[in-house]
């Protein structure tokens, strides 16, 4: 897990920011030595107080956290957007046309 100190506050901030891009879970570990699971849908660096938002696992109301409140930060769930981009879904229309198929155009399911 990534750790955070005065001498590390940096790498917590890019961690932050990898993690808001991310489209899975992750974990992070506050100073108080909780740690939450949840996906990460927003953060602001730029404010008075840097903050992160997350969607907890399995709850409806987003929290926030303080950047000075997070100690590590881990991927810990599925990117759900990787192999996904425009070039992989044209190539797999391209394969199932070139089979004589039509291609299915349904989302996969998500892990529960």
């Amino acid at each position: 897990m990534t750790t955070n100190s005065n001498e590390t506050r940096a790498p917590i901030s890019d961690s932050i920011e990898k993690a808001f891009d991310y489209r899975g879970d992750v974990t992070i570990e506050l100073t108080s030595g909780e740690t939450v699971v949840g996906y990460l849908f927003n953060r602001d660096i730029d404010a008075a107080e840097p903050y992160l938002e997350m969607f907890a696992k399995n709850e409806e109301t987003p929290r926030r956290y303080a950047y000075r409140d997070v100690v590590g930060l881990e991927f810990t769930g599925r990117d759900t957007a990787e192999g996904k981009s425009w070039e992989a879904w044209q190539q797999k229309v391209a394969e199932a046309e070139a089979s004589g198929k039509i291609a299915e155009l349904y989302p996969e399911e998500l892990d529960g």
